[in-house]
């Protein structure tokens, strides 16, 4: 029916854009460097100085992901994946939703 049609279209809207695919990008970013390290961690074999390590060094990687550089990097990536999949670019002058 017509309201299921425009609640689609709407939908895939709102997927296609560049906000929702920055936010993509970045999630994946964040949830890849939580997978490898629990995947480590999970380790029969792992020692105490390894672990520390390894926890320390996720920690840098998500403190780069949070600066400025880091930021601009996940645009440019989701600016790639949006030409990628023919969609917009470009992040509208929108309010961000909390």
């Amino acid at each position: 029916d017509a309201l299921a049609k425009n609640l689609v279209l709407s939908l895939a809207k709102k997927v296609k854009s560049f906000k929702f695919v920055a936010s993509l990008v970045i999630w994946n970013s964040v949830l890849f460097e939580v997978y490898v390290i629990s995947k480590m961690l999970q380790s029969e074999n792992i020692d105490v100085s390894s672990a520390v390590e390894m926890i320390d060094k996720t920690r840098q990687t998500m403190v780069e992901m949070r600066s400025d550089k880091g930021f601009q990097q996940a645009l440019i990536d989701a600016r790639d994946l949006c030409n990628s999949i023919e969609t917009e670019t470009e992040l509208k002058n929108q309010k961000f939703d909390n």
